[in-house]
């Protein structure tokens, strides 16, 4: 797979290599007729290798009126999984939903499917559905926290493994990236140090719901979509996500950010314009996958997540992009809510 390396030392000077460091300082100010909806996902290690992780998914729709007034649904969830199978142990939710047929799923690929018969008449894009719709991502990011609690020595052939069957699945997944280039010449990974993580939110405004302290050993991914109210045929969006790690001794820092800007035709209900913006990813080569956002443009909104999955994959795209892009399928559900709350 590396021939130009075999036989050769390599100076690979990762800080050089690292990406976009720019994490967002704060978040736009609440106005009448919007709809937002803000979700967090936090996974705690074990202390041990062998407990089980803890899971918490805590979401909130919320519309602003044209008096200012706010309606607000919340839904949170509690999971415990096998630290080594990830299969869910115990679920628990508020408000309580008929969630127990969860138990036993394993969180990984085929976990989408698994909880469409669960969630029966569930819309696919209710705030309970977007929930568990993005945890097997936040699954298997938990390695990263790992890593960065303990970073990898030495050379291991379970690595150079993982990585040959990984190779051209996305831009920082390549023989030539810095990853390639890292379990070429040293069969471990590099370790993705990001910037400090700066609050989204000033405490009590409202902005976000509630963001609890994250513990040491953790892992947060944190989202935002904004979603406006039709004006001049058009819908505005404004998004945003972003990964916390939290080390051992409580050091925080951002593994991916992305900011997304879009329009949606109101007629079509199609995406009628994207640009992507990376604030802080792990390698000089991830951004090269931000033009593959611009595919999505003529794509329904209703049809992002199964579209996403089926079009977009390989070198030039990004995982974490993806999910971002996938998630957009909540905006026609937040725009009938924004729409519904008007009425009354």
């Amino acid at each position: 797979m590396f021939p130009a390396l075999e036989g050769k030392q390599v100076n690979l000077d990762v800080d050089a290599r690292r990406g976009p460091q720019a994490p967002v300082l704060s978040t736009p100010p609440l106005r009448p007729g919007l709809v937002r909806r803000t979700t967090t996902i936090d996974l705690c290690l074990p202390p041990r290798g062998r407990d089980p992780l803890a899971v918490k998914l805590v979401g909130r729709d919320l519309v602003v009126l044209d008096d200012g007034s706010r309606l607000e649904e919340h839904q949170s969830i509690t999971l415990a999984l096998d630290a080594e199978t990830k299969r869910i142990l115990a679920v628990e939710s508020s408000p309580e939903r008929a969630l127990d047929e969860l138990r036993g799923a394993s969180v990984g690929p085929g976990f989408r499917r698994k909880i469409v018969p669960v969630l029966q008449s569930e819309a696919a894009a209710t705030l309970l559905y977007s929930l568990l719709d993005q945890l097997p991502g936040m699954v298997f990011l938990s390695g990263y926290t790992a890593m960065l609690d303990d970073p990898p020595v030495g050379d291991s052939p379970e690595t150079r493994a993982r990585f040959a069957s990984r190779v051209d699945t996305c831009s920082g997944y390549t023989a030539t990236g810095t990853i390639g280039l890292s379990v070429a010449a040293f069969g471990r990974s590099p370790v993705p140090r990001g910037p400090e993580a700066p609050p989204l939110a000033v405490p009590l405004d409202g902005s976000w719901h509630h963001l609890s302290p994250l513990p040491p050993l953790s892992l947060r991914r944190a989202r935002r979509i904004d979603v406006s109210s039709v004006h001049g045929g058009f819908v505005d969006v404004d998004a945003m996500f972003r990964d916390i790690n939290v080390t051992r001794d409580s050091r925080s820092s951002v593994l991916h950010e992305y900011e997304l800007k879009a329009t949606i035709d109101a007629r079509s209900g199609a995406v009628a314009s994207v640009d992507a913006r990376p604030r802080v990813l792990p390698w000089q080569e991830c951004p090269a996958a931000m033009g593959s956002a611009a595919r999505i443009v003529g794509v329904p909104v209703a049809h992002l997540r199964q579209w996403v999955g089926e079009n977009l994959g390989g070198a030039t795209t990004c995982t974490h992009l993806n999910e971002a892009l996938r998630v957009m399928e909540d905006i026609g559900y937040l725009l009938e809510v924004g729409r519904r709350s008007t009425l009354h």
